[in-house]
């Protein structure tokens, strides 16, 4: 009994580690949602981080998108799907090519990064998380 009871629970946490891990980011939705995640004032979130990564795609861009955004450590990511945001942010953040990846720090814009001609980001996911990783060490001075 005690081993059944064992079993059945290595299968649940295994189960719970597996769903937290592949779950997909958040999506912003609106462009009052849009400014709250970069200015760190999202309701019910109390994450630390003050870095923030969002990236504009769209659906028929949907399998260039960058996949890789679970390796990223110290930021917290978003999607924003370009057919369902404001034009205006758009705009504002010259958002001319897909993928589109867009680094705040504590509200502040630091880094962009941008698909090429055949919407594919060539941007390595170990230079983005060096980034991170140089905003957070300025951050504690």
């Amino acid at each position: 009994m005690k081993n059944n009871l064992n079993k059945i629970f290595i299968v649940m946490l295994m189960g719970v580690c597996q769903y937290s891990y592949a779950q997909e980011p958040e999506f912003i939705t609106s462009e009052m949602h849009f400014n709250q995640v970069i200015n760190n004032n999202v309701p019910f979130d109390d994450s630390p981080n003050a870095i923030v990564i969002i990236e504009f795609w769209s659906d028929w861009n949907k399998h260039n998108a960058f996949n890789d955004w679970e390796k990223l450590t110290g930021a917290k990511y978003y999607r924003v799907n370009l057919n369902l945001l404001p034009e205006e942010i758009v705009k504002e953040y010259n958002v001319n090519i897909l993928p589109y990846i867009i680094i705040f720090n504590d509200g502040f814009l630091e880094q962009v990064y941008k698909g090429d001609i055949s919407f594919t980001l060539k941007e390595s996911v170990e230079n983005i998380q060096k980034r991170i990783d140089e905003l957070i060490y300025e951050s504690k001075f």
